[in-house]
Parts: structure tokens; C-alpha cells; sequence
């Protein structure tokens, strides 16, 4: 069982106060980033249907090498860009390596060896904005701004 402890659900609860705020916040530390990266060619940031709300809790950007005009594969552009955006004081990185049904735990004996092309091409052309330990919802606008200027110098250098 994985039932929290006392101190774990107490400190969980007080959380709850400032959820709208921290929510907020998110929202608008992914709609600065959102506009900034939408105006770089081959970049697609997350896109929220008008009918419904997002958290950010994970800022999945796609990097599309076809529009970008780049001759690497998807998974190379996506190291390439993860490397050099962290070299550049960006926060980037790569989330969830793996389609769910690929995980050992989920992944039967007799479908050990099966693929998920779909999720794999999905996992090999994105990467994360934020982490763990600097998620986006926790961050000033000063950052937000700081990590957009870095990707857009990133993604000019990988382009030409």
C-alpha cells in the first residue's frame, strides 16, 4: 500500500490553498513561453482546445524537423537541441523515454517485443521545458523570459 504519512498529507493539504494561484501562474509562465516559441519555424509548443484548461505540469514542445528545414533525424534534432539548450541555462528535459505499454511492468511476456510507433515517433521528436526540481509553475517571468531567449538562440544556431 502507498498510503501517505500524516506529515506527508499534512503538508499536501496546506498545498491546497494556494492551488489557484499556483495554477495561474503556470498558466501564465506557459502562455509567455507558448508565444515566444510559436513564432520559431519547426517549433510547436503545447496547444490547449478552447473548450478546456491545462495545468503545465509537463511543457512537452514538438521540434519538427520537416518544417524547421533540418536534415537530422527526430531524435537526433531533439538531443541536439536538449544539449545545447542545457548548456545554455535552459531547463530542458526529456520525459517519459519510453511508450507506457513498453514499460516492463505493463508489457506481457508474449507482447514483449511489440512497438508502439506512434508514441515512439511522439517521444523521439519533443522534449520538456522545466523539470522535477525547476517545473515551470515555480518559476518568475524573468526565467520564463531568460529560458525562451536561450531557446530561440538555440534553435537559429541549429537551423543555420
Amino acid at each position: 500500500m502507498y498510503l501517505p504519512g500524516e506529515l506527508t498529507s499534512a503538508l499536501a493539504r496546506s498545498q491546497l490553498q494556494r492551488l489557484a494561484e499556483t495554477t495561474a501562474r503556470s498558466q501564465r509562465n506557459a502562455a509567455r513561453l507558448g508565444e515566444r516559441l510559436a513564432r520559431l519555424s519547426g517549433v510547436e509548443p503545447p496547444r490547449v482546445p478552447p473548450d478546456r484548461t491545462h495545468v503545465f505540469h509537463k511543457y512537452r514542445v514538438r521540434l519538427d524537423r520537416a518544417r524547421a528545414g533540418v536534415r537530422l533525424g527526430p531524435a537526433a534534432l531533439r538531443d541536439r537541441v536538449l544539449e545545447a539548450l542545457r548548456a545554455d541555462g535552459v531547463e530542458a528535459v526529456r520525459w517519459q523515454t519510453a511508450p507506457l505499454p513498453a514499460h516492463p511492468l505493463f508489457a506481457s511476456r508474449e507482447r514483449s517485443s511489440e512497438r508502439y510507433p506512434n508514441a515512439e515517433a511522439a517521444l523521439a521528436s519533443t522534449l520538456v521545458i522545466g523539470s522535477q526540481s525547476y517545473p515551470l509553475f515555480a518559476q518568475p517571468l524573468e526565467v520564463v523570459d531568460a529560458w525562451a531567449d536561450g531557446f530561440e538562440k538555440v534553435w537559429d544556431a541549429i537551423r543555420s
